[in-house]
């Protein structure tokens, strides 16, 4: 099973989990990951 490294560099990203998905909204869309396979999160950025 492979791990990943999720990385946010988006201000405007509202994060979320869902029925164990880890689920990423922006302006472009929304993305999900199932949690169990997710090793980190990375947020790069802040909201001014």
């Amino acid at each position: 099973m492979s791990y990943h490294v999720v990385t946010i560099d988006s201000p405007t990203a509202h994060l979320n989990c869902v029925n164990g998905q880890f689920v990423c909204t922006t302006d472009e869309g929304q993305k999900s990951l199932p949690l169990e396979d997710i090793a980190a999160i990375i947020v790069c950025c802040f909201s001014e």
